[in-house]
């Protein structure tokens, strides 16, 4: 799972934020979500930022190799979206 969402991510970034360097569903790396039940993502362009389901966090990701930049609670009890 953690793999999936990884290349899911990548895939997104490749999709939206590089040059036609790579053809669409082209991945160039991937690297594990920090959580085990990633159920949201979204992208400020450079920062990926997850909601963890069960832990009840949100973490805020380099999109280049995968570092947890930051994490924090969620204002609800299971994020999602």
């Amino acid at each position: 799972m953690k793999t999936l969402l990884g290349i899911l991510v990548l895939t997104f970034t490749l999709a939206t934020a590089q040059p036609a360097s790579a053809a669409p569903g082209d991945v160039k790396c991937a690297f594990d979500a920090p959580c085990h039940y990633p159920t949201g993502l979204a992208t400020d362009g450079t920062n990926f930022y997850l909601a963890d389901w069960r832990a009840a966090k949100l973490y805020k990701v380099d999109a280049s190799d995968g570092h947890v930049l930051a994490t924090w609670d969620a204002p609800t009890l299971r994020p999602h979206g």
